[in-house]
């Protein structure tokens, strides 16, 4: 029954997108996994699941290196930038899943850098986590206006920064989620607008209906019911 099955899906459209949908193996490729994998169990770093790059923009030589190892020691992947430009050189020649970012550094300074990776609709999703020697409540105001994702003030301890590094990453992972669950929605509303007016193509669903989770199911009834 068509009434039935619209009905349906007008429902999921009408629900709040899961909080952490079934996650499809990762396989890295040139651009971010659209779906990242489900979150760590407690206690877990959450490269533990699948290792992360991280960006280590840094002008002093001594504190890059004690960073990326620290980070490294924890099982991420790091990659290292002396100043602002190699930063976005970095980040826009392969995959960054977070990026650290010193403000003051010579030449590209760190807000030089988040505002140009905000304003890059490919870099955009990428945390950004500002660390900078000064405690100016002025600075770290301008940072998050700017769009970083947090603000460390060194130095700070290792805890912390390995915590504050998770909750990013674990913060654009749910947003993937958002975003891919939202997707698979709207592909599914406009294959029943195509049912409606004869134009049904079911390559249109092949993606969702690869999903393992409730809406996946509603894409492959949904197919079945419209090639019948």
């Amino acid at each position: 029954n068509w009434d039935v099955l619209f009905r349906k899906i007008e429902e999921w459209l009408a629900k709040a997108p899961p909080a952490a949908p079934a996650a499809p193996a990762d396989a890295p490729t040139g651009k971010h996994p659209a779906l990242p994998p489900a979150p760590p169990a407690a206690g877990k770093d959450v490269c533990a699941v699948v290792p992360k790059c991280v960006l280590v923009a840094e002008d002093n030589d001594a504190n890059r290196a004690m960073l990326c190892r620290r980070l490294n020691n924890r099982g991420f992947r790091t990659v290292e930038a002396a100043d602002g430009r190699e930063a976005l050189i970095a980040v826009r020649r392969q995959p960054i899943d977070l990026v650290l970012c010193d403000v003051m550094m010579p030449g590209v300074d760190g807000y030089a850098v988040l505002q140009a990776m905000k304003d890059d609709p490919d870099l955009e999703p990428i945390p950004v986590i500002m660390v900078s020697a000064l405690d100016e409540p002025a600075e770290v105001a301008r940072c998050i206006e700017l769009g970083a994702e947090d603000f460390l003030h060194k130095p700070y301890e290792p805890a912390l920064l390995l915590a504050r590094v998770n909750a990013s990453l674990d913060k654009r992972r749910l947003r993937d989620a958002e975003l891919d669950y939202r997707r698979a929605v709207e592909a599914l509303t406009r294959a029943a607008e195509a049912v409606e007016g004869g134009r049904f193509d079911p390559a249109g669903l092949a993606e969702v209906a690869a999903r393992g989770d409730a809406l996946g199911t509603l894409a492959r009834v949904f197919g079945r019911m419209a090639r019948e």
